[in-house]
């Protein structure tokens, strides 16, 4: 997905800057607006998508995490308080942030950080080993880089820090956040967001809702989906986090389909993974068993469907570019021809980048695996 955007947002920006020198600084009628709505396509398109990870306490939702970023960012069932909410995005630095209701963000210290953490929450309890493979260091040579623990987020302290916000916002210097933010919410009775976290979730394009369900959807949770996801019920996967609690076989398909009838709409797709299976292929030092935890796991599956959704959501951003474009470019042309051709080369830029935004196929790119 990045390369091909890439290629495409540089065509945007040449377009834009051909219309900022045809003006000459000049206030324009026609070229004022084409060039602000073109600003607003840029800032759209480059804003990375985001994910929401949604569930309720011990499902599953910090070990996807950490299989996604191929790093153990979360100790599993980490973060105390019912209404503690987490956004992970890119950042040059590894840091935490407390973000408040106004909207305001204060740098937590590792003290601060660490009272946010369950007290009988050890890193051991989610992962038999210390290590996670860091794809940064694919091709290189000696031993695989650490894990990114809780400890490697914060930095010097810069401010008191206050009471345990219900957005807390984790900054990684990891590729794979350049293109896909999430959001990890914790399903409470209400289903209420508070509101930082609600500001987070006003941007998420598509949700996965992790659940131990190896019989059934609780109808509690059914309830939670639904009123969180009430006003971005937009796209959706359910995971169910314990594949290797149900036999293989018949079982699985009686499950994933009494799981699909209790769904309804809500979900594009049920995969049924074995998430410590998936973590494990990580960290397995034997290459056979590796590959045979990872099709154990069906994490792959899931990946498929993550794709999926991810794609999908790009593939309509796409759409609206070119029609935005194509709008501009009728427009374009229009006065173009009015004022005796100047502005037509453009114009028919426009008209080509619009093809190729509808022609453009996306494919996120998912952390990689070790080789």
């Amino acid at each position: 997905m990045a390369s091909n955007q890439d290629s495409l947002m540089a065509e945007l920006r040449s377009i834009r800057h051909a219309l900022a020198e045809a003006a000459g600084g000049k206030p324009s009628a026609l070229l004022g607006p084409v060039r602000r709505a073109l600003d607003r396509l840029e800032r759209c398109l480059a804003r990375p998508l985001r994910m929401a990870v949604l569930g309720e306490e011990n499902a599953g939702k910090s070990l996807l995490i950490n299989y996604l970023l191929k790093h153990q960012v979360l100790p599993s069932g980490a973060f105390a308080g019912e209404g503690n909410q987490l956004l992970i995005r890119y950042a040059a630095e590894p840091a935490v942030h407390a973000v408040s209701p106004d909207g305001s963000r204060n740098r937590l210290t590792s003290k601060a950080f660490g009272r946010l953490i369950k007290p009988e929450t050890v890193v051991a309890r989610a992962m038999s080993a210390s290590v996670i493979y860091d794809a940064a260091t694919a091709g290189r040579s000696g031993p695989r880089a650490p894990m990114i623990g809780p400890g490697d987020l914060v930095g010097a302290p810069r401010k008191t820090p206050q009471a345990p916000m219900r957005l807390i916002e984790i900054g990684l210097p990891l590729d794979f956040l350049r293109h896909l933010e999430i959001v990890e919410v914790r399903a409470s009775p209400d289903g209420a967001l508070t509101s930082p976290s609600r500001r987070a979730f006003r941007k998420v394009d598509f949700s996965i809702w992790c659940t131990l369900a190896t019989q059934a959807w609780k109808e509690t949770e059914a309830a939670a989906f639904r009123r969180i996801a009430a006003a971005n019920r937009k796209s959706a996967l359910m995971l169910v986090t314990y594949k290797d609690a149900v036999r293989r076989g018949r079982d699985e398909e009686k499950i994933i389909a009494r799981l699909r009838h209790a769904g309804g709409k809500l979900f594009d797709n049920v995969v049924l993974v074995s998430l410590r299976d998936a973590l494990q292929s990580l960290l397995s030092p034997d290459a056979d068993d590796a590959r045979r935890l990872f099709a154990d796991s069906n994490i792959e599956a899931a990946e498929t469907a993550i794709r999926a959704l991810a794609d999908g959501r790009q593939q309509r951003r796409y759409r609206k570019a070119a029609g935005l474009l194509r709008h501009a470019a009728e427009r374009l042309a229009s006065h173009a021809r009015q004022a005796g051709g100047a502005g037509l080369d453009t114009a028919a830029r426009l008209n080509r980048l619009a093809a190729e935004f509808l022609d453009a196929s996306p494919s996120l790119s998912l952390a990689e695996r070790a080789a």
